[in-house]
């Protein structure tokens, strides 16, 4: 749907804290709760069934499934999944835990939510030695502090539970995600109801970071009503940035992280509307192609949006796109292109554009070195002279 924005999340700031077993071993993991200072008595859950409960129940930590004649005074291990990770710790407290350790069953992304004990949530390969320890041990014991020194973990950074592209089902001809926001550890309100009586909640997930991109969307059109949702679109991609660390693929990022003040002035934005959609449709085969005979039909890799790609390139591409200035004067831009394995020429390499006017390039992409049946990946840059 290249009318729709599609919004990747991301990490905003980096939460952590430690688990320190009664053994030596350390773990980093995510928490905004306080410190469990003390080494505490540890306990897996599924060790503490309550009866008439299940031990699959326990091992969720599922509100009701703990006995507290087990867990009260503890340090609880609960495994991540199907109960809301927050109702998790609910559970611990309600049994008289005093500290959780939440562990993923398989690679997961971490969260730091606003947990009802002390917790630390830890990725899935802690899961193996920390199991180990808590059932081996005779008095098995554990404490949450804060970093000594820093990780080495650093944001923003795409979340593990972000889906990536490319999109399948566009033959790979439209580049998803468009963009992405912070979704991850973002504070929100929330119903009381279903929050334990609480307001406000840190929540994660693509949920998180649409709404941000939403709002930063209204400010845009606030300060340019004239502007098309496209346009936006449009202004959001060209000023991203890239990720900190290891997930700047545009399959993870799309364009990269939301940078509001900077997309207020973009210069120049690829705009699209409804005669672009009715085309790619009917490209698609959604739409009768004579059904509005006079709209050609177009691939997705012909729609005039802020992103190029084909999920097929024979030898050379051959694309367009059409810009329009909205900086309100005179502007002159030189072409740039970083494509690793492909040889990337713009007709016309420099654009002349008057405010509120269109200019339309061609861009060629030639192959050279690119692996075959891989994607190929780059930017393509129009800088405005100083």
């Amino acid at each position: 749907s290249p009318w729709l924005t599609t919004v990747a999340a991301s990490t905003h700031k980096v939460n952590e804290k430690q688990l320190v077993l009664g053994d030596g071993q350390t773990f980093v993991g995510a928490s905004t709760t306080a410190t469990l200072p003390a080494l505490t008595p540890m306990v897996m859950s599924e060790s503490a069934v309550a009866a008439g409960q299940t031990a699959a129940n326990a091992r969720l930590c599922a509100p009701g499934s703990l006995d507290p004649a087990k867990v009260t005074g503890k340090l609880v291990v609960c495994i991540r999944g199907v109960i809301a990770r927050i109702d998790k710790s609910w559970a611990v407290r309600m049994a008289g835990g005093v500290g959780m350790v939440l562990i993923n069953p398989a690679p997961m992304g971490e969260a730091g939510d606003l947990h009802y004990v002390p917790s630390v949530h830890l990725e899935n390969t802690a899961l193996a030695p920390v199991t180990t320890y808590v059932t081996t041990d005779a008095a098995p014991t554990g404490k949450i502090v804060a970093l000594t020194s820093p990780s080495g973990t650093v944001a923003p950074a795409v979340a593990q539970f972000s889906s990536r592209g490319p999109s399948t089902t566009t033959g790979g001809d439209i580049l998803k995600p468009d963009l992405a926001a912070p979704g991850v550890d973002v504070l929100a309100a929330v119903t009381p109801y279903n929050h334990h009586d609480r307001n406000y909640d840190l929540l994660s997930g693509t949920s998180m970071a649409a709404p941000h991109v939403a709002g930063i969307a209204a400010a845009l059109r606030a300060a340019h009503p004239d502007w098309s949702p496209m346009a936006v679109k449009s202004a959001l991609m060209t000023t991203g940035r890239d990720m900190a660390m290891g997930t700047t693929s545009p399959f993870a990022q799309g364009a990269g992280n939301v940078q509001p003040a900077m997309a207020v002035n973009p210069l120049l934005v690829a705009d699209s509307g409804i005669v672009d959609w009715v085309g790619y449709l009917k490209g698609a085969g959604v739409l009768d192609p004579a059904s509005s005979p006079t709209i050609p039909a177009i691939t997705g890799t012909e729609l005039n949006q802020a992103s190029i790609a084909s999920g097929s390139v024979v030898g050379s591409l051959e694309v367009k796109r059409t810009f329009t200035n909205v900086s309100g004067s005179a502007q002159t831009f030189a072409f740039s292109a970083a494509v690793p394995g492909f040889d990337v020429t713009a007709s016309p390499a420099t654009l002349t554009v008057a405010a509120g006017a269109k200019a339309t390039v061609t861009l060629t992409f030639t192959r050279t070195d690119a692996a075959l049946r891989q994607y190929a990946t780059g930017s393509v840059t129009w800088s405005a002279a100083s």
